[in-house]
């Protein structure tokens, strides 16, 4: 079999459980290293490269969700991994979430880190147009002043070093890539449905001071869809910002 053209990287012994890592918009897998070393005791983890970020091409003028989660897939097949537990941060939720809708059978259990099943609102959308045209002209003060925002207020000096590391990581993803991303969720349907029946574990993770998706409407879904809700401090990057709690809550959930 051909190796697949997504970039991972693999940590841990072949346990009897996989979890898998998903990453953010203009993230890479190189955000989960910490988590990733955590875990190895107790499960066999892999960290994606999503299409068009980190070492993974871009393939196409859009990437859909849809083809994100076939690009796992091909990944699971080629490493011989029947069935995972699946870890997606923002957009990495959504696609665990296509993946979920596709390939059921293969998911033992899904958390969603800062993000959810919804579509895109009209006024989203229009803002990822606006964005698009920014990083053409300003994608550093862009990235710089997105990743910023992106943590809640009072950890911007306190994580600093953090900070830098991810804004550094954003500026690397080709324009390509970020637009191909950024259409893909544009256009990605309302996975509502699949999440609420899905016959699997699931645990969505919310950031008190998330500024993109407040913690009431993560824990009003999961009262409606039977997940698990756990909320942490920090913005929109918990899993950096609220590390501590993050690596217990994983590793408590994967052990399940």
């Amino acid at each position: 079999m051909e190796k697949p053209i997504s970039h991972y990287y693999r940590v841990g012994e072949s346990h009897s459980k996989t979890v898998v890592f998903l990453h953010g918009f203009m993230e890479d897998s190189s955000v989960w290293q910490l988590l990733a070393e955590t875990l190895k005791d107790c499960c066999q983890v892999l960290c994606l490269d999503l299409l068009g970020h980190g070492k993974t091409p871009a393939i196409a003028s859009i990437h859909t969700m849809e083809q994100m989660a076939d690009a796992l897939h091909e990944v699971l097949v080629f490493e011989q991994i029947e069935h995972c537990t699946l870890v997606g941060h923002s957009m990495g939720g959504y696609v665990a979430l296509a993946f979920a809708e596709r390939y059921p059978k293969a998911v033992e259990g899904i958390v969603l880190m800062n993000s959810h099943p919804f579509p895109d609102s009209e006024e989203k959308k229009v803002n990822r147009d606006r964005v698009l045209k920014v990083i053409e002209k300003e994608k550093e003060l862009f990235v710089r002043t997105a990743v910023t925002n992106l943590f809640a207020s009072e950890n911007r000096e306190k994580l600093k070093p953090a900070l830098e590391k991810l804004i550094q990581i954003a500026l690397n993803p080709p324009n390509e890539g970020i637009k191909a991303a950024s259409m893909g969720m544009k256009s990605r349907p309302d996975r509502t449905e699949v999440f609420k029946h899905l016959k699997a574990k699931k645990l969505l993770v919310a950031g008190k001071a998330d500024a993109l998706i407040p913690y009431t409407m993560l824990e009003e879904l999961a009262t409606k869809a039977g997940a698990a809700c756990e909320l942490l401090s920090g913005g929109h990057l918990s899993f950096v910002e609220d590390d501590f709690a993050t690596k217990r809550i994983l590793r408590e959930f994967v052990q399940k």
